[in-house]
């Protein structure tokens, strides 16, 4: 009786030790984006982005709505990467309600992620971020909104938590709304208007 019980130690010991050995190699590892500053090296400059680039038909154009006063506008595009196509440029914004950072908006065409890219920048030069997200990241449109799932944080096995972000095209600029939560929750967090 007394060897079986030791035998049983022993075996519940090597069990352990195999555990633990096999546990020791491995690292779980998490890509993490944060919220506020973010830090990247790029040759932007704002005057690059006032080259005067015109937008296509074929990617759809904006409207004014000048009947009733309204402050929306039209925007004639079939799918996100014509959306954003039309609003290429660089946009202004101050004090934004997270924060009360000032701010950049640049909307531009990204060979390397083959689509078109749209940055919050704290610096002229895009050296730190709020975020970078993608035409490939919006999940919907409507009207003059489009919506964008942004990957606040991303895993080793892809999954993600996710932040929502709306950008509502008005006749003063792009108004953005912001939750960690849902479309339904976003709060208005700036208006970014066109740098000249």
């Amino acid at each position: 009786m007394r060897k079986f019980i030791r035998f049983k130690k022993i075996v519940g010991i090597t069990l352990l030790s195999t555990l633990l050995l096999a546990g020791c190699g491995k690292k779980n590892t998490v890509a993490v984006q944060e919220q506020d500053v973010q830090t990247v090296s790029s040759d932007y400059t704002l005057d690059e982005s006032n080259s005067g680039a015109s937008v296509s038909s074929e990617y759809g154009e904006l409207i004014g709505t000048a009947e009733g006063g309204e402050t929306g506008v039209t925007l004639t595009a079939a799918n996100p990467t014509e959306f954003l196509n039309a609003l290429i440029g660089v946009y202004k914004y101050e004090k934004c309600s997270l924060d009360g950072q000032d701010g950049f908006i640049v909307i531009e065409n990204d060979p390397e992620a083959g689509g078109i890219a749209i940055g919050d920048y704290f610096d002229a030069e895009k050296q730190s971020y709020r975020f970078v997200g993608y035409d490939f990241y919006c999940t919907k449109m409507e009207g003059n909104r489009i919506y964008m799932e942004y990957p606040e944080t991303v895993y080793d096995d892809d999954t993600a938590v996710y932040s929502y972000y709306i950008f509502e095209v008005t006749n003063e600029g792009i108004s953005v709304y912001f939750s960690y939560d849902s479309f339904d929750a976003a709060q208005l967090i700036y208006t970014a208007r066109k740098a000249n």
